[in-house]
């Protein structure tokens, strides 16, 4: 049956993910160092156990990957009282320093205008929240080719869950075989796919010269 839509993971499938969650990461832990006068080192401690906390109090949702949750716990831990301004001044800064690393792998452009050519239709499906993922595809200039997004946080629960690949189904109208879903999570992705009935195709390390020809030995069976 022939392929009528593709849902791409965002985060580390279409761009390099801790290239940029690092230079996020280093301009805060930076910014806080100088700022509270302890060592770089204590306050990537810090964080790492606040974001610990949160993963595990809110598990497999959307908001157990919001950044400015985690931020909110470090500046508590840090200050001793939640710090509204500091926490959304620290959060902007992750962004604009995440953002600012951001690039497509080679070769993103040239699948989309491929399916877009085809008459596939594109859709994201990402764990996380919708307004960050808005943010990242607009950046990328990339919005102009998705015909859906779906979130974890508006579908209620994270991949490899079945309310993620529910939704895009149900925004698609499409049977779940005529939809392929490309992405570089083993568990999240490849085997939340395969679980729900969907074919899938693993992006090693931003390689999308392989994806793009996996999927026409795919779409060509």
């Amino acid at each position: 049956m022939p392929v009528k839509a593709v849902l791409f993971d965002l985060d580390n499938t279409l761009y390099e993910y801790e290239k940029c969650n690092n230079a996020g990461l280093d301009a805060v832990f930076t910014s806080l160092s100088l700022m509270f006068n302890k060592p770089k080192e204590t306050v990537k401690e810090i964080f790492h156990d606040s974001r610990e906390q949160v993963k595990m109090r809110l598990k497999n949702t959307a908001s157990s990957h919001s950044r400015f949750l985690y931020f909110q716990k470090t500046i508590e831990s840090l200050k001793g009282t939640t710090d509204i301004e500091l926490t959304q001044r620290i959060h902007n800064l992750y962004w604009d320093a995440y953002l600012n690393q951001m690039k497509l792998y080679v070769g993103v452009i040239d699948f989309f205008k491929q399916l877009k050519d085809a008459g596939i239709k594109i859709v994201i499906a990402s764990n996380l929240t919708t307004e960050i993922q808005f943010k990242k595809l607009i950046h990328l200039s990339i919005d102009k080719y998705i015909d859906f997004v779906v979130t974890s946080e508006e579908a209620g629960q994270d991949k490899p869950g079945e309310p993620v690949f529910l939704l895009a189904l149900e925004k698609l109208g499409l049977p779940k075989e005529e939809i392929v879903l490309i992405g570089d999570e083993p568990g999240a992705d490849i085997q939340g796919a395969k679980t729900f009935g969907i074919k899938c195709i693993l992006v090693n390390n931003g390689n999308f010269k392989d994806v793009i020809e996996s999927f026409k030995n795919l779409n060509s069976l």
